[in-house]
């Protein structure tokens, strides 16, 4: 249903967090999923000015197919080499009348920072 909205595709990569003999962590993304049609609009503002009409701050607003596997808390999108950090996930109610998910982004512009 969502190729008369598609002007993209994205990849999900995944979290993989390994441990170290000596207590910590590494963390590095592969990719889960990729070329997914979607469709990626922005709302505005930046990381100084951004939307938090929804209680949480976002960039982009990101449309697929509801039947996409994606979980907010250990994925990621990539879109055309700009990585972009889910902030949440609308999932339909009904898959009889909404037939996508809207996922709330903040792009990622540097990737060091916690």
């Amino acid at each position: 249903m969502i190729d008369i909205l598609s002007t993209s595709t994205m990849t999900i990569e995944r979290k993989v967090v390994t441990h170290d003999n000596d207590g910590s962590y590494n963390q590095t993304w592969s990719d889960f999923a990729t070329d997914i049609p979607c469709r990626l609009e922005y709302v505005g503002g930046d990381l100084t000015i951004i939307e938090q009409r929804r209680g949480f701050p976002y960039t982009h607003l990101l449309k697929c197919d509801s039947d996409v596997v994606i979980n907010e808390i250990t994925d990621r999108i990539v879109i055309n080499s700009i990585k972009y950090q889910i902030q949440h996930i609308e999932r339909p109610i009904d898959t009889f009348t909404a037939f996508y998910l809207n996922i709330f982004l903040l792009e990622i512009k540097n990737e060091n920072l916690p």
